[in-house]
């Protein structure tokens, strides 16, 4: 889920996701990360999801699914050369409702420079970063804006963290 700036309390998110039926929902930290269980697909359930968040909210609330199975193909994903990944200080992942078209993609890949490195995968950007985000010249790109898309952007410990809590 991508809230923006709106703040939505955990328990909020929780009780939003069981008024739909879903079942053992839980929230991880505080940035929209919505854990739960349904055997519905993945278009069903954004079709559900997002107008239900809208009218509950007041706001749209972009949603973006993904399974534990595919979670954990995310964080095993490792695009850059061994030594730029042991010498970065952030690899975030960027989640999106569908694959980039190829002008998309070239449109990502050209923000690659010696400080950042950039890999599209699926439904995934891949962002090694040699600096603090904070400092990188990407950083200040309105990426969604460019691409003509929504993104949620996650550090791969966070994707990790979930997998270590709540996959098996």
């Amino acid at each position: 889920m991508n809230l923006g700036k709106r703040r939505v309390t955990n328990p909020e998110l929780e009780r939003a996701f069981t008024a739909l039926g879903l079942e053992r929902v839980a929230t991880f930290i505080a940035s929209g990360n919505v854990i739960f269980d349904s055997k519905a697909s993945e278009a069903t359930l954004v079709k559900k999801l997002e107008p239900h968040l809208q009218k509950t909210f007041g706001y749209p609330v972009p949603t973006f699914l993904r399974t534990m199975d595919h979670l954990a193909e995310v964080a095993t994903v490792r695009p850059f050369a061994a030594g730029r990944h042991k010498s970065a200080k952030n690899f975030i992942v960027g989640f999106l409702p569908e694959p980039l078209t190829p002008a998309q993609k070239k449109i990502v890949l050209a923000l690659t420079g010696p400080k950042d490195d950039f890999h599209v995968e699926g439904r995934e950007i891949y962002w090694l970063i040699q600096t603090m985000q904070s400092e990188s010249e990407a950083f200040r790109v309105p990426i969604d804006k460019r691409l003509g898309t929504m993104s949620t952007w996650r550090n791969i410990n966070t994707v990790d963290r979930i997998l270590a809590k709540y996959s098996g």
